[in-house]
Formats: structure tokens, C-alpha cells, sequence
């Protein structure tokens, strides 16, 4: 566990939501000042609250949200491993459900990282590719079989023969199918929430910020990334 410990601290170094315990130590001192000057930088991001005679870092608080702590470098790979064990080797998408309710700054780049560490995961995984095994020849015939069925009933339901408008139809059902490559759908990969609740979440709710989008969309990008280029 301590040469697990020890990685997963290189690994996460450059991620730009780790604090390291300096980082951490430092922005309490800072954000208590600015609490008594009437300053407002930093009070927009963070708070401070004292938890058994410790002082901890918190999101701001809101009507509508629970209180959420920021963690540092020190403490984090003890959190992941309590919520994985918890959840009986859960994944990803698990883990993350659980974490955000309480943790502001942990990202499903910290959970990778920690994953790719934990040897009874990765003796799983191993074990399922093995079992799984499918030759790539079989793979794109049963892919080119399927959309060129699926062209076929589009085209003779619509009474068109402009089969390239049906792409998109195609293409967004294909990414609402379970991938086992990265255990999930490629629409929840990609954008953190299945197809359906997102058409239902834009219906509902035209609200949410375009830079919380745009960086919820970053960090499932650089999952999508990091778990392709570990395919």
C-alpha cells in the first residue's frame, strides 16, 4: 500500500486540481484574511470551517448544495481507497457519485489514477479481455452489417434515399451502447450523464453556466483520452 500510495502521488503532481498541503495550508491563511479585510477573491471559491478544533476548506454554501470539502495531495489516496473499498471495488462512474457529495476537487483523473494502482481491478481486467476476446474482423462486420440495416430501415420509413442525413440518427444511437473498452457509453463517457437524462436536463434547465459545460466536457475528454490510450 505505501508503494501505491507512493505512485499515485507522482501521478496526480501535475493535475491541476490537486492542492499539495502547502497549497492547502496556505489558502485557509489566505482566505481567513480576506474574511476579516472584506476582500472578495478568493471567498468566491472557498470557505473555512472549523471540524473538531481543525480548520477545513469548503466551496462556498449554498441553499441548494450540501457542504462540500476541498482535500489535499496528503489525504487523498486514503478517500479513494475508503470509497473504492466501500463500494466493493466500484468503478469510475461509482466512485465519483459518491465522492462529489462530499469532495469539491476530486476528478475521475484522481479516481483513474488511483484505479490503474488497484491489483485486484486490474487482474479483473486482465481476466475480462481474456474472456472477451473477439477478433477485430468480426468486430467490423457485425458494425457495417448493423448500419447498413439501420440505413436500409431509415431510408424506407423516411421514402428517401439521402442516406447521409441518417448518420447522426446512427451515430447517436451507436454512442448510447455500452462499451466494454471503456465501461461505459460513449455519450456518458464523453459528456458525464447517459443520452437521456441530457436531452431531459436541456429541456428542463437552460440555466447551468456555458464554462461549467465546457469544463465538465474538458476533464470527460481527458478520460476519454486517457482511457483510449490504455485500450
Amino acid at each position: 500500500e505505501r508503494r501505491q500510495r507512493s505512485e499515485f502521488l507522482k501521478k496526480i503532481h501535475a493535475n491541476a486540481a490537486s492542492l499539495s498541503k502547502q497549497q492547502y495550508d496556505q489558502l485557509i491563511v489566505d482566505v481567513l484574511r480576506e474574511k476579516s479585510t472584506g476582500a472578495r477573491k478568493l471567498l468566491r471559491k472557498y470557505d473555512v470551517v472549523e471540524v473538531e478544533g481543525i480548520k477545513k476548506l469548503i466551496a462556498p454554501l449554498c441553499k441548494t448544495t450540501d457542504m462540500q470539502f476541498y482535500v489535499h495531495n496528503e489525504e487523498l489516496f486514503e478517500l479513494l481507497q475508503e470509497a473504492h473499498l466501500s463500494l466493493k471495488h466500484g468503478g469510475r462512474f461509482r466512485m465519483m457519485e459518491k465522492l462529489r457529495e462530499t469532495y469539491k476537487n476530486i476528478t475521475f483523473r484522481h479516481i483513474a489514477n488511483y484505479l490503474d494502482l488497484c491489483e485486484s481491478c486490474e487482474y479483473k481486467r486482465k481476466r475480462r479481455k481474456t474472456m472477451t476476446h473477439v477478433k477485430c474482423e468480426e468486430i467490423e462486420n457485425e458494425y457495417v452489417e448493423r448500419v447498413t440495416e439501420d440505413l436500409e430501415t431509415w431510408m424506407e420509413r423516411n421514402r428517401s434515399n439521402k442516406w447521409t442525413e441518417c448518420l447522426r440518427f446512427i451515430q447517436f444511437s451507436i454512442n448510447r451502447d455500452f462499451h466494454d473498452g471503456i465501461d461505459s457509453t460513449p455519450y456518458d463517457m464523453l459528456f458525464g450523464l447517459s443520452a437521456d437524462e441530457d436531452v431531459k436536463s436541456q429541456i428542463m434547465d437552460k440555466t447551468e453556466p456555458l464554462d461549467h459545460k465546457e469544463a465538465i466536457l474538458k476533464e470527460n475528454l481527458e478520460i476519454v483520452s486517457y482511457k483510449c490510450d490504455n485500450c
